[in-house]
């Protein structure tokens, strides 16, 4: 798996970085689309499946009930980084991790009674 950003590691980060599997929805004026939020800090998220999506493009994020203006600050074929605008709280991170680990874990368990 690509990791978010190019850089090499180099200490702590300003905004640690959760994994949060979650199908979550970028708008903008061209519309909607869905895309899978693979990790997520404060200041931003890498995201999994989309394409068409270039430098700059700007979208409005939401997962769950927690919305965030944001760019797009580096793609890579079906992968892309996207800049919140406006960090966001500490705990609307938790709160998008929680969701995802509920929805994993739901998932988990209907295959297990399938």
């Amino acid at each position: 798996m690509t990791s978010f950003g190019k850089s090499q590691p180099s200490g702590r980060r300003a905004a640690p970085r959760t994994d949060a599997l979650l199908t979550v929805e970028l708008s903008n004026s061209e519309g909607k689309r869905s895309a899978v939020l693979c990790d997520i800090s404060r200041t931003g998220g890498r995201l999994s499946g989309l394409d068409c999506v270039a430098l700059g493009d700007e979208f409005q994020f939401k997962a769950g009930n927690v919305r965030a203006a944001g760019v797009v600050i580096w793609v890579e074929a079906d992968e892309c980084a996207i800049e919140f605008v406006t960090p966001i709280a500490v705990a609307e991170v938790s709160r998008i991790r929680s969701l995802a680990h509920f929805i994993s874990g739901v998932s988990k368990d209907r295959d297990k009674r399938s």
